[in-house]
């Protein structure tokens, strides 16, 4: 890796991060897009890349929320049951479509929850 895909990558892990601890959503939805568009990565790399960055961000963030008293331990882990199930099969999903398939649903996605928000903004 030369320098400057060194540095972006760096600056766009820090912008993950922030805009991860800042509203409670993955770090993915900034992670993929900066690794593909902005950086040229392919698709199914950017995002296991974006997947290498979930745990100890969510980790760190989640030390600063449980700080403030604002966990709930019972229902997060459950939640996390669920997603591990899901990650396992979301992943083996992944790897059979083809990554130009796979960044269009992925922008579609992103389209969706950008309607979304917009259509909620009051």
């Amino acid at each position: 890796m030369d320098t400057l895909t060194g540095l972006g990558v760096l600056l766009l892990g820090l912008f993950a991060g922030l805009y991860s601890a800042v509203f409670g959503m993955g770090g993915g939805l900034v992670i993929v897009p900066g690794l593909v568009v902005l950086l040229g990565f392919e698709q199914h790399v950017a995002q296991g890349m974006a997947l290498i960055v979930v745990a100890p961000t969510a980790f760190a963030a989640t030390l600063v929320y449980h700080s403030k008293g604002h966990t709930d331990w019972q229902n997060g882990s459950w939640i996390a049951l669920g997603g591990i199930i899901g990650a396992v099969f979301g992943s083996l999903l992944a790897h059979v479509i083809p990554a130009d398939i796979l960044r269009h649903i992925f922008g579609l996605f992103l389209i969706g929850i950008f309607i979304r928000l917009l259509r909620n903004y009051r």
